[in-house]
């Protein structure tokens, strides 16, 4: 059985990035919602996903993640477990990248450099 997902969208919420410890070493982190588009025929309601991407070049495509910028994700789904202030336990759901792609026309500010 394969855990893949191809997921297309648009950047709902400014991502941030975090530096974390993996193996003694810092690496960086991005972490941000998109609201998903690649099957909107067959929802009545948006869909609303977060995704983590935690690759060497995540604080190079850091700058380019903004709200509303189109993009196509490849990873997979992904699950933790934790407990909340009040001694709940929960499960988050959520993709890791492995590929992001921007998609759509450049920026201004890119298409001027």
């Amino acid at each position: 059985m394969s855990n893949h997902i191809d997921i297309y969208g648009y950047v709902s919420y400014q991502p941030e990035m975090v530096l974390i410890k993996v193996a003694g070493e810092e690496v960086p982190k991005v972490v941000f919602q998109m609201l998903d588009r690649t099957a909107n025929f067959q929802k009545k309601e948006p869909m609303f996903v977060e995704v983590q991407y935690m690759k060497d070049n995540a604080a190079n495509i850091f700058p380019y993640l903004q709200k509303g910028k189109e993009i196509f994700v490849m990873g997979h789904l992904d699950h933790k477990t934790y407990v909340t202030s009040k001694n709940e336990t929960k499960d988050k759901y959520y993709i890791m990248a492995d590929v992001i792609t921007l998609c759509g026309k450049k920026d201004n500010e890119d298409a001027e450099q």
